[in-house]
């Protein structure tokens, strides 16, 4: 059984519609959950001609991505479904997506994902082997194992929004599963609105030095809120244990930093990251 689940937050419509044309024919059936758009009703008339295959959800609210996503996989765990790919409103999936992910599927395998894309940014193609290990797959175009998912206990709601696939992705690696990247298979995908600001200078990528200009991600200062809020939790949480592994989380520090030298209305991201670094103690209580 073909199943995808995609999330969806007051979507540009014309995208949205490419989104579903490109998926449509792939699936058995997508189940979308609205977190509580302005245009709702306009997300519910693109959906009306797949209706033989859509199902959109909403409760009115937003709750956030992270519920969302765990409410569709129920969905689909209930209907049967052993592997259930992710999308959301952003992406622009190829017509094969689903079948040259799923060919590589096996018991110990948590997660496959394609090589993503950003169309805002101009990026080289990397040669490299067809598959690989790959610890850090964005949501979008991720191909998970539902069983997997239901042991590990599904998504971290408390984060909300952003850093919610690398918690689960490292969950899935303390735990002894696998997580591998197609990179045959492409997914053309949207972080944040991203434009290239100030000057090029040095960046290590790919083994050797090249020199690009920064990005601005164009995220509101909720979003700030959230990315410092819960990637100092994860620092916090799993870091130790990451170290002892090689595998290092960004820094909030640097984070911050790119904040206020790329980033427009600094004033107020600063507070909201200043707030985001204060509530991250509350998350980091709720563990036991």
């Amino acid at each position: 059984m073909r199943v995808a689940a995609m999330t969806t937050f007051n979507p540009d419509l014309e995208r949205l519609d490419v989104n579903l044309r490109a998926i449509a024919g792939q699936f058995d059936h997508i189940y979308i959950w609205d977190n509580g758009s302005e245009n709702f009703n306009d997300v519910q008339k693109a959906c009306q001609q797949y209706n033989n295959v859509v199902s959109v959800e909403t409760n009115g609210r937003n709750i956030g991505v992270a519920a969302a996503l765990n409410v569709l996989l129920s969905h689909g765990a209930d209907i049967g479904a052993e592997w259930i790919l992710l999308l959301d409103q952003d992406s622009i999936p190829p017509e094969d997506l689903f079948e040259g992910l799923v060919k590589h599927a096996a018991a110990d395998i948590a997660i496959i994902s394609p090589r993503i894309s950003d169309i805002n940014r101009n990026e080289s193609v990397v040669n490299g082997p067809e598959v690989e290990e790959f610890m850090w797959p964005i949501t979008s175009g991720s191909l998970l194992n539902v069983k997997i998912w239901e042991s590990l206990g599904g998504f971290d709601e408390k984060l909300f929004i952003d850093f919610v696939d690398d918690e689960y992705s490292i969950r899935v690696f303390l735990a002894g599963y696998h997580s591998i990247r197609v990179n045959s298979i492409v997914l053309n995908h949207e972080i944040g609105h991203l434009k290239p600001v100030g000057i090029p200078f040095p960046h290590h990528e790919n083994g050797g030095i090249v020199w690009r200009r920064a990005y601005s991600s164009g995220h509101s200062a909720m979003r700030h809120y959230y990315q410092v809020r819960n990637l100092t939790y994860l620092r916090k949480r799993y870091g130790k244990e990451l170290h002892q592994e090689n595998i290092s989380l960004p820094s909030v520090g640097k984070f911050i930093a790119h904040s206020l030298l790329f980033e427009p209305n600094k004033w107020e991201n600063l507070i909201a990251m200043c707030n985001g670094r204060r509530d991250s103690k509350i998350l980091v209580g709720t563990e036991k």
